[in-house]
């Protein structure tokens, strides 16, 4: 199992992510490297919470890393014949065709081109029904034509494909995903939501997100609470430890299957890592950025790095995949150089901050991974 495998402490990232402490940015963090599909470097480092250590078994929240996740559940249903990626979201949810949004199919969710933005509070303790309710009757954003825009959906979207995969499959998907790709993949320890028992069980080792960059560090509002730790949010709920996080993405670089486990076709993988959307600017990061089916893909030829929000780092190839979590983390794979990355940091200082420190993080990532050759 990975945990028993030696492994080395990558140093350059380290000192990036101590500097990052010291500044006052982060309590803490995860990172997890893998090469040829064997943990070759990790670091836990910091706090979780308050006076408790971070290890490499702390859960910790991947904020918008979930988003791959739910990506391959409603891959899987394609998969199962009971989607397809041209469908009309009206087909599976007919409320949703209210407000002439009949156009919208599933490929303009997944790639972040189907204009529905407005976050309407969708999580301001609403039943899971009543969100979906909400996004249902809300027009699309003005002066944009389905696919033909596009801009990075943080939250709507997702709770659409979620109830897309409860319709066709009959499961909530925090339970579609826990049984059909967490425990086939490994991954024991992560959850797109936990009741009571399962987080009395895991108890300090929860960890906390903390907001930063300020005099005064502090856990978010509502952060490791009984009701935070119990919502499912499909964009952005999921949690658990960085190594086991690696697990899904070496599925994804392996094509769809883990140590003879398979949870995704090839041709699923291919789709998602495809260049679905290419050159256009999203509306939301302000840069040309490509993407596949869920996926975030390197779109460094576009934009130096410098000023490229949520890129791969100076080693990436330009096949690299992978996704960010909000001002905190990112998760990608490098097909060509057989390498799987996750950062998770537990401090959220604002995005300026956050790609600040980022940026030396993953040039020590890309340093250490050299040194190990």
């Amino acid at each position: 199992m990975d945990m028993h495998q030696p492994v080395e402490v990558p140093k350059q990232t380290r000192a990036a992510i101590e500097q990052s402490m010291q500044a006052g940015l982060t309590p803490g963090a995860q990172v997890c490297i893998r090469r040829g599909g064997r943990i070759v470097g990790e670091l836990a480092i910091g706090e979780a919470r308050p006076g408790v250590a971070m290890t490499a078994d702390t859960l910790l929240p991947w904020m918008s890393m979930t988003k791959p996740v739910v990506a391959a559940a409603v891959m899987q249903q394609i998969e199962r014949g009971r989607l397809g990626l041209e469908d009309p979201v009206a087909q599976h949810i007919p409320e949703f065709s209210a407000a002439g949004k009949g156009d919208i199919t599933i490929l303009h969710l997944l790639t972040h081109t189907a204009g529905l933005r407005k976050s309407l509070h969708l999580e301001s303790g609403k039943t899971w029904e009543q969100i979906i309710q909400e996004i249902c009757q809300a027009p699309a954003e003005a002066d944009w034509p389905a696919g033909r825009k596009a801009g990075y959906h943080v939250s709507s979207s997702w709770y659409l494909l979620g109830e897309i995969v409860r319709r066709v499959d009959g499961r909530m998907i925090d339970a579609y995903v826990r049984q059909e790709i967490f425990e086939p993949l490994g991954m024991s320890d992560c959850w797109l939501a936990m009741d009571v028992q399962q987080q009395a069980a895991y108890g300090d080792r929860i960890g906390l997100m903390y907001k930063t960059g300020t005099s005064r560090i502090e856990p978010n509002a509502g952060s490791g609470s009984p009701q935070e730790l119990a919502r499912i949010r499909p964009g952005a709920s999921g949690r658990g430890p960085a190594r086991q996080l690696s697990r899904f993405f070496q599925m994804l670089l392996d094509g769809g299957e883990l140590e003879g486990r398979r949870v995704l076709s090839a041709e699923s993988v291919q789709a998602m890592t495809a260049r679905q959307r290419v050159g256009m600017v999203d509306q939301t990061f302000g840069h040309v950025m490509d993407w596949g089916l869920g996926l975030i893909l390197n779109s460094a030829e576009y934009r130096d790095l410098a000023t490229l929000p949520y890129n791969f780092g100076p080693g990436a190839s330009r096949d690299t995949f992978g996704h960010g979590g909000a001002q905190s983390s990112i998760a990608f794979a490098d097909p060509q150089q057989n390498i799987v990355v996750v950062i998770i940091l537990n401090g959220q200082p604002g995005e300026p901050k956050h790609h600040q420190r980022m940026t030396p993080i993953l040039a020590g990532v890309w340093e250490d991974i050299a040194a190990m050759a």
